[in-house]
């Protein structure tokens, strides 16, 4: 399960990187141009504003997964993951599917992914000072 966890993360990190270098360094024009005859003419608006906060909070969260999995902390990989499943479930149910605005999409999961990696980090802090270990000493 951790792998595939892991496997996913890896995955839209590295799609989210073919996808601005693909573009030009402009993610709008790349989806308007691959998907722009299958949705509406305004379904990709404004997404370069948030784009690149959306993927840097992506590589925080994959490289903080990555950390967690080689420290054998499952419980910080677990709290990582809460985050996105929020925002996930709020796209989700809150979206209007037939004409989804893909920058609130995007905006809603870099908020969750945001607030993710802040909570998995303190979490694995105060977690690790309970233990009685450093946060960077490996697990006995």
């Amino acid at each position: 399960m951790v792998a595939v966890i892991m496997f996913g993360l890896a995955a839209l990190w590295l799609g989210l990187c073919v996808l601005a270098v693909a573009s030009g360094g402009d993610p709008e024009a790349g989806l308007r141009a691959a998907f722009g005859r299958y949705s509406m003419a305004d379904a990709f608006n404004y997404t370069n504003g948030v784009f690149y906060i959306f993927w840097a909070m992506h590589s925080f969260l994959t490289v903080t997964a990555v950390a967690a999995r080689r420290r054998h902390r499952l419980d910080v990989l677990a709290v990582l993951l809460i985050g996105p499943g929020m925002a996930l479930g709020i796209c989700l149910f809150g979206e209007r599917w037939s004409d989804p605005n893909w920058h609130n999409i995007i905006a809603i999961c870099a908020i969750g992914w945001f607030v993710s990696v802040v909570v998995g980090a303190v979490y694995w802090r105060l977690r690790s000072t309970e233990l009685g270990q450093p946060s960077h000493a490996p697990p006995p």
